[in-house]
């Protein structure tokens, strides 16, 4: 097995008196997608806050590629090569598609901000060549010939495959994808999900997800994390957490009894997932 890329030893977040994330162990393993699943509130956008220092830790550490990534800010964690989206999409709305590509390169640009003021050589060729990768991305995306379309007008779906093509574009080793089919139709979802799985075949990116749509999940994922307030309480492939008798009981409910209080609505939408 090779090293993992990512790893959280212990990791804690705390607020006020409530503990959000509890001691947790993660081991990610490389070119790998690795799901967290859970309820709202389990913890699962607090861990991704924490790992690109958004809201650091109270307690334990995260390491990237064996590195510690303790006092680095959000953008010197993408320079390392951690990106994420969000539940919501946050394009910039009045930016063209291609010029929200372009936003995502800037970390990899080789000239500095004078050259471009002084539209030296090197900064001309720096241009060209973002303008190409860019290009290279609207079509691994599906949205040739929309370049030039503001981010505000393209649909819902050419929305959420923009951010991921912006993620992209920072040459992630790792991409953290918070509920990338929240909101699509079947169809689209399922257009995201082989947009994925190319994406890290093409790329070599290891997939960090959060999704709430099982389907999705048990499609996708190598190995599948369930948190449960704070705590990890099963971890394994799609099949061994589908089948866990933890998971089962907190979230899909006895299948034979009713339990003594309501499931949450989550839990019947996974129940009618497992179904």
């Amino acid at each position: 097995m090779n090293a993992p890329i990512l790893v959280t030893r212990k990791l804690g977040k705390c607020f006020g008196g409530l503990a959000a994330l509890c001691d947790l162990d993660l081991s990610i393993q490389p070119n790998t997608v690795h799901s967290i699943i859970g309820p709202n509130g389990s913890g699962k956008s607090t861990l991704y806050n924490c790992i690109v220092r958004c809201d650091p830790p109270t307690s334990g550490e995260v390491l990237f590629d064996g590195e510690p990534l303790d006092g680095l800010t959000p953008d010197r964690v993408a320079a390392a090569g951690i990106s994420r989206t969000y539940q919501d999409v946050r394009l910039f709305r009045n930016l063209s598609a291609i010029e929200n590509l372009l936003v995502g390169m800037h970390l990899h640009l080789r000239s500095h901000w004078w050259s471009a003021v002084l539209n030296t050589r090197t900064a001309r060729a720096d241009e060209r060549r973002a303008h190409e990768e860019a290009l290279r991305l609207l079509d691994f995306i599906g949205l040739v010939g929309r370049g030039h379309i503001p981010a505000r007008r393209l649909d819902y779906g050419e929305q959420r495959r923009l951010e991921l093509g912006r993620s992209l574009a920072t040459r992630p080793r790792l991409l953290m994808l918070d509920e990338p089919t929240a909101g699509m139709n079947p169809r689209e979802a399922s257009r995201m999900i082989k947009l994925v799985e190319a994406a890290r075949a093409a790329f070599g990116t290891t997939v960090l997800l959060i999704e709430h749509r099982m389907r999705v999940v048990m499609e996708l994922s190598d190995c599948v994390t369930v948190l449960d307030h704070g705590v990890k309480i099963a971890e394994g492939t799609p099949a061994d957490v589908q089948s866990d008798r933890r998971v089962i009981e907190r979230y899909l409910g006895n299948r034979t009894h009713r339990p003594a209080r309501p499931r949450s609505q989550h839990a019947d939408s996974l129940l009618e997932e497992r179904c």
